[in-house]
C-alpha cells in the first residue's frame, strides 16, 4: 500500500515537474470521449464514459487523491536528469537522495493543486487544448505523443490530469506566491524593527 498523506498545509514549490503530457481535443457538451492508441469510443449523452484502470500503482495519496508511481518515475528522472556528473560520495548521496525529493515534490505538486482548486483557480479548456497541441506537435504528432505516455504507463486521462495540474500550479505560482517575493530589504527591516520582541 502506498504512503497515505492528509494534510491542509500547502508548501511551495520552487521547481517545475517537466511537462508530462496535455489534452486533445475537449469534446463538445452532452458527450465524452475516450481515445487510446487504436481505438476511439465516444459515450452517447447521460451514457457513462467508459474508463481505463490506471496503468500504474498508487505510490501515495494526498487528501484521498491518489499519486501515481509513474508520475513520481517522471519526477525523479527530471531530478536526477539534472545532477552534476560524477561518481564521487557527493553525487552518489544526492542521485539516492532523490527519490525522497521526488516523492515530495509530487506531494507538495498536489498539495498546491488541491489549494488551486479551493480557490478557483484552474485552466480553461482552450488552455488544455494549446497546451495538448503544442505537446503533440512536438513530439511528431498525436499518436506518437500518447503512445509515448503508454510506454511510461501513463494513461490519456492521466496525460489530461497532469497537463490541468501544472497550468493550474503555474498559475497559481504567478498569482499568488510570486508577488509575495518582492518585499524589498528595506520593507524587511522595517518589519523585523516594528516587531523586534517577536524575535528576540
Amino acid at each position: 500500500m502506498g504512503l497515505r498523506i492528509s494534510t491542509t498545509n500547502v508548501f511551495l514549490l520552487a521547481a517545475s515537474i517537466a511537462c508530462m503530457g496535455g489534452i486533445s481535443s475537449c469534446g463538445t457538451a452532452g458527450e465524452s470521449t475516450s481515445t487510446n492508441s487504436s481505438t476511439t469510443v465516444t459515450a452517447a449523452a447521460g451514457a457513462p464514459p467508459a474508463e481505463e484502470a490506471p496503468l500504474s500503482p498508487v505510490i501515495a495519496e494526498v487528501n484521498g487523491q491518489p499519486l501515481y508511481t509513474a508520475s513520481y518515475e517522471q519526477v525523479l528522472e527530471f531530478i536526477r536528469g539534472r545532477l552534476p556528473a560524477g561518481s564521487d560520495a557527493n553525487n552518489v548521496e544526492r542521485f539516492v537522495v532523490a527519490k525522497f525529493d521526488a516523492l515530495d515534490m509530487l506531494v507538495d505538486d498536489e498539495l498546491i493543486h488541491q489549494e488551486a482548486k479551493r480557490m478557483g483557480i484552474s485552466p480553461s479548456a482552450e488552455e488544455l487544448k494549446s497546451e495538448f497541441q503544442k505537446a503533440a506537435t512536438a513530439a511528431g504528432g498525436e499518436d506518437v505523443f500518447l503512445g509515448g505516455m503508454r510506454m511510461r504507463r501513463l494513461r490519456r486521462q492521466d496525460v489530461v490530469d497532469a497537463m490541468s495540474r501544472k497550468l493550474a500550479v503555474d498559475r497559481f505560482m504567478n498569482e499568488k506566491v510570486v508577488p509575495l517575493s518582492s518585499v524589498t530589504d528595506a520593507e524587511i527591516t522595517t518589519f523585523y524593527n516594528d516587531n523586534i520582541e517577536r524575535f528576540t
